[in-house]
């Protein structure tokens, strides 16, 4: 099913997804992310973290290094912090 209707929200939307979930599979956080940007250029973020499962990217081992910065970019509204971008996998 597609959405029509633009978001009801002026808010920055960050999305993060494990490359290993099951629960909630990293495509449809792209999907999420392509709806979103069709709607405000450039005012999302999506990063599908390498190696990480449905919750692993809140208490994962790692967690602390590789996606709370990302969490913490998106709240502060800047881009992604340069030392992660290698670690982040943004294929449309």
């Amino acid at each position: 099913m597609h959405a029509a209707a633009a978001p009801r929200t002026d808010a920055r939307i960050t999305l993060l997804a494990g490359a290993h979930n099951r629960c909630f599979l990293p495509d449809s956080q792209r999907r999420t992310h392509a709806y979103l940007e069709r709607h405000a250029p450039g005012r999302h973020a999506l990063h599908v973290l390498p190696g990480y499962g449905h919750l692993d990217v809140l208490f994962g081992r790692d967690a602390h290094r590789d996606s709370l910065p990302l969490i913490l970019a998106g709240l502060r509204g800047h881009d992604t912090p340069a030392r992660l971008s290698t670690l982040i996998d943004e294929v449309p």
